[in-house]
């Protein structure tokens, strides 16, 4: 059993700092989980012709409102970098979490389907609301089904299966 100062190094300049797989978790499980869920939106928007950069934009809306449906390429960079830290963040909190409670860790076939769920009512019906962006059109059931499916899968399991991975690695290290 690691205690909470397992997780740290001293750095050459004596600073205390997150051990490299804790880190590495958050990175890999934060980057996989953005790609695959921004994957999934190019697609799934794609059959109603909506292409990538009107995508990127509307999260963007989120910090700058309607007008980033305006912008141009540098507002659908700011997208996809928001998209990528909100993806490090919910993996920052899933990884920092199984440091307290290991067993999100040894069973991530549980748990990060079940993480995902969560966050997809979190932005759902908190972050999204709360936001800049527009409202638009309620989106069917089978949109909302989609998109609960693709947090359990795309998002909250490959957090899950890299905070395990690398758990692992740093116990046999």
């Amino acid at each position: 059993m690691s205690t909470s100062t397992d997780n740290l190094v001293v750095l050459p300049e004596g600073k205390p700092s997150v051990r490299l797989p804790v880190a590495r978790a958050i990175l890999i499980g934060g980057t996989a989980a953005a790609f695959l869920d921004i994957g999934y939106a190019f697609t799934v928007w794609s059959l109603a012709g909506v292409g990538p950069e009107v995508i990127l934009r509307a999260i963007a809306s989120g910090v700058l409102g309607a007008p980033a449906f305006g912008g141009g390429a540098a507002t659908a960079i700011l997208g996809a970098v928001l998209h990528w830290l909100i993806a490090l963040a919910m993996a920052a909190a899933y990884v920092v979490a199984g440091t307290r409670l290991p067993t999100l860790v040894r069973r991530p076939f549980v748990w990060g389907p079940l993480y995902g769920l969560v966050l997809f009512f979190i932005m759902d019906r908190i972050v999204v609301p709360l936001s800049a962006a527009p409202n638009g059109a309620p989106p069917s059931m089978a949109m909302v089904l989609g998109q609960v499916a693709a947090h359990i899968a795309l998002v909250g399991l490959p957090i899950a299966l890299a905070a395990r991975h690398f758990s692992a690695r740093s116990r046999s290290a």
